[in-house]
């Protein structure tokens, strides 16, 4: 799953998006380095990419070619027991 960094709202995408794409909802430029799997507040130059230049702006658009879209992983908001009393009733069910 993609999200815009921006609106947090979920885009679907089939490829990278282009230098200029934006996002639907908030058009904010989807190709930054906050939308950015490299992007780490972290490392140097906030960036884990190693090929990759300074960036001083990164909400805004760039042509970095290190870019791959961040994938968010759907969070679900069972509980570890929820889910293990739903096993338990999956396995008891035909009898």
């Amino acid at each position: 799953m993609q999200r815009c960094f921006q609106c947090q709202k979920e885009i679907a995408l089939k490829e990278a998006p282009a230098f200029t794409d934006q996002c639907p909802y908030c058009q904010t430029v989807l190709h930054c380095c906050f939308n950015c799997k490299y992007f780490s507040p972290t490392r140097s130059q906030q960036c884990a990419a190693p090929a990759a230049g300074w960036v001083k702006d990164k909400k805004n658009g760039n042509q970095c070619p290190e870019f791959l879209f961040r994938e968010y992983i759907r969070q679900t908001t069972e509980t570890e027991a929820e889910r293990a009393q739903k096993k338990i009733d999956d396995l008891f069910r035909g009898l």
